[in-house]
């Protein structure tokens, strides 16, 4: 996977200083926390490329006027209710990523996918690669046919994923 992420920077575009180093930005650690987790749970089974595009798909959804701002809100958009202890908690199936209201818990079981998907986070949210998803908002796995996909056009059919 390293060798991929490598093209895939080196296709990237970095801002130059003159002086070889990346200039420092202001971006949202919290952000980058909740895309990388959204990378991490959904695609990293997929390959950087399929990575890369559930993370645009994010992205592209937060630029949008149908879903919230941020990438967290994006994330973690769900119906909710209140569970017998009092507590928030999303209605199983009933969110926009399967991974936060599947029932399971959210453990980080391997560490070095989960920096991958943090570093892709981060590029992603630093602008600094390509749509490979030509502005998708949608996807599935290829294995499932949601009805909402009938509707649509496929933009492009990444490893298990097709985005729309």
């Amino acid at each position: 996977m390293r060798t991929i992420l490598g093209i895939i920077l080196g296709l990237s575009t970095f801002p130059s200083t003159g002086t070889g180093l990346d200039e420092p930005t202001d971006i949202d650690f919290r952000q980058v926390h909740c895309l990388a987790h959204n990378i991490y749970f959904e695609a990293s089974n997929q390959g950087t490329a399929g990575m890369v595009g559930v993370g645009q798909v994010t992205l592209n959804r937060v630029k949008s006027k149908k879903y919230p701002n941020t990438v967290c809100e994006v994330v973690y958009q769900a119906e909710y209710r209140i569970n017998w202890k009092g507590n928030r908690v999303p209605v199983l199936n009933r969110c926009q990523f399967s991974w936060y209201c599947d029932g399971k818990a959210e453990t980080i079981r391997y560490p070095k996918d989960y920096d991958e998907a943090y570093i892709m986070a981060e590029l992603l949210i630093e602008d600094r690669l390509v749509d490979i998803t030509d502005g998708a908002l949608f996807y599935h796995a290829d294995y499932v046919s949601p009805k909402w996909a009938k509707s649509m056009a496929q933009k492009i059919k990444i490893g298990d994923h097709i985005f729309y």
